[in-house]
């Protein structure tokens, strides 16, 4: 069976709003994901991370926007 989350992806629970906590601050995504697990995943770009559901990328985050972008 593949693993869909490395040693290195930093996993959140998502909340019952819709929001994970990374590095202080308060992310949104979807509402449907309530109770899931997210990975968030550094990119190359400094200060950006792409935010997925088991293999499948939902999107990327850049600070200091508190939105997911997808």
């Amino acid at each position: 069976m593949v693993q869909p989350y490395g040693p290195d992806d930093q996993r959140r629970r998502v909340g019952l709003g819709g929001r994970v906590s990374f590095q202080g601050r308060r992310l949104r995504v979807p509402k449907g994901l309530r109770g899931e697990t997210v990975a968030i995943r550094p990119t190359t770009t400094d200060g950006c991370w792409t935010v997925h559901v088991m293999t499948d990328q939902l999107g990327h985050h850049r600070y200091p926007t508190p939105r997911l972008n997808v």
